[in-house]
């Protein structure tokens, strides 16, 4: 987890200026955190979740501090069918991601 520290750190204050800079439109803003992966290699994947975590963990917290509606992509994208292959949706989970989206934003 040490290892990716100075990513997070490079990387919160970007996204916290691009939701920021969003939020200046007016216009309504829903965020996504970033979905699991399905990999075959169970030691990568799990280091992988450990590390996608990390990133959704700002995308969550800046969310809430901004008050901005978020879909956690990871409980979108559950099942294997989700993935095309290792980290790219399938048409399902493109489906899925589509659909979460268009409640947010039609429910909002």
């Amino acid at each position: 987890m040490l290892l990716l520290k100075p990513e997070i750190e490079a990387f919160e204050p970007l996204y916290r200026s691009a939701v920021e800079a969003c939020l200046e439109s007016g216009l309504p803003l829903v965020v996504c955190t970033i979905y699991n992966c399905d990999i075959a290699d169970q030691e990568f994947q799990t280091i992988a979740r450990i590390a996608i975590t990390a990133f959704n963990d700002v995308i969550l917290r800046v969310s809430q501090e901004k008050g901005v509606r978020a879909i956690d992509l990871r409980l979108v994208c559950e099942m294997p069918e989700d993935y095309a292959d290792e980290i790219e949706p399938s048409a399902i989970g493109g489906g899925k991601i589509a659909a979460a989206i268009w409640r947010a934003i039609s429910h909002g």
